[in-house]
């Protein structure tokens, strides 16, 4: 398995527009279970898509700026970095994720209040 991960990683690495990569959900967690995918998700250059024609049944790959924003403030705060080619972008994409997920926290958690009641 880490085998597959570091060859995985070699090949995100490898495209020019792919500038981080980062390892969430359960296996960054620790708590995969045998059928579980990895979940991978690719800051890139651009809008560029290259990364996800190496998704599959096994690897689930995402572009960062698609994900939904808890996905993404939770990739950041759970994830591992498997590759990083810019350390100010992705030191960049951690204060602004962060800056609108605590700016729309009151906003979703009335609305999970008001749901939920």
């Amino acid at each position: 398995m880490k085998e597959e991960l570091k060859k995985i990683t070699e090949k995100l690495r490898a495209i020019k527009s792919a500038k981080i990569g980062i390892l969430f959900g359960s296996q960054a967690k620790g708590c995969q279970k045998k059928e579980s995918d990895i979940d991978i998700c690719v800051i890139t250059e651009g809008n560029g898509d290259k990364p996800l024609e190496f998704s599959s049944p096994k690897y689930d790959i995402s572009l960062f700026h698609k994900l939904p924003l808890t996905f993404r403030y939770r990739a950041l705060r759970e994830g591992r970095v498997l590759f990083s080619k810019d350390g100010p972008l992705l030191a960049k994409v951690k204060f602004w994720t962060v800056k609108q997920y605590l700016d729309e926290k009151y906003f979703r958690d009335r609305f999970v209040e008001k749901v939920l009641a």
